[in-house]
């Protein structure tokens, strides 16, 4: 009974090696598992390298000019220069056509002026009267040449020179204000040569600089 029990159990065992051996049964070896290949894991890309930027610095701003600056310059700029007042000078008779002085002539006048005793009424100062019954004589040119236009001036002169003459022929053609009345009136001289006429223009036409 034993060696019955003892034969089945070899027996088992042979069958069950027999089943776990292919060759045992007459199969071939079955062939290798393929190999999956195992897909290639994606390189990963290298950090992607990022552009790099420039702080640009920015323009300094410019100042702008202030108020005070824009208005000076273009005061400056835009100022015109205004030109200065010129002084309208007035006529002056010259002494002499040539501007020189004609002593002899002068001198005539000047004995002529003390002889008919004109320093009574008249200042001169160039021959040195201090008259106060008529109008100074000092500047007659200057005076005469603006008393031609006086509206009220009725003679027949046309210059200084003119007026002068008219003055001592016919002192009745023009009455000066404030000399209308007076206890010396001014006489004609109808007495005295052409020449001493002439001489005492003269004399009345220099400007109060010139020496006695």
């Amino acid at each position: 009974m034993k060696a019955k029990l003892f034969f089945l159990l070899f027996s088992y065992a042979l069958l069950a090696t027999a089943c776990a051996s292919p060759t045992a049964v007459g199969m071939s070896p079955s062939a290798p598992a393929a190999t999956v290949a195992q897909p290639t894991p994606a390189k990963t890309p290298d950090a992607i390298a990022m552009p790099v930027f420039t702080a640009t610095a920015e323009p300094t701003a410019t100042a702008e000019p202030t108020a005070t600056e824009t208005s000076t310059a273009t005061a400056e700029s835009t100022a015109t220069t205004t030109p200065e007042a010129t002084e309208t000078a007035q006529p002056t008779i010259p002494a002499d056509p040539a501007g020189s002085i004609d002593a002899e002539r002068l001198e005539l006048g000047k004995e002529v002026y003390r002889h008919q005793a004109c320093g009574v009424c008249h200042i001169l100062t160039s021959v040195g009267t201090l008259g106060a019954f008529g109008p100074p004589h000092d500047d007659l040119a200057t005076i005469a040449a603006e008393r031609i236009h006086e509206e009220r001036y009725k003679g027949n002169a046309t210059t200084a020179a003119e007026y002068i003459r008219e003055s001592i022929v016919n002192p009745q053609a023009f009455m000066v204000d404030g000399y209308q009345i007076t206890r010396f009136p001014m006489p004609v001289f109808t007495n005295i040569s052409e020449q001493q006429v002439d001489a005492l223009v003269y004399l009345l036409m220099q400007p109060p600089t010139v020496n006695p």
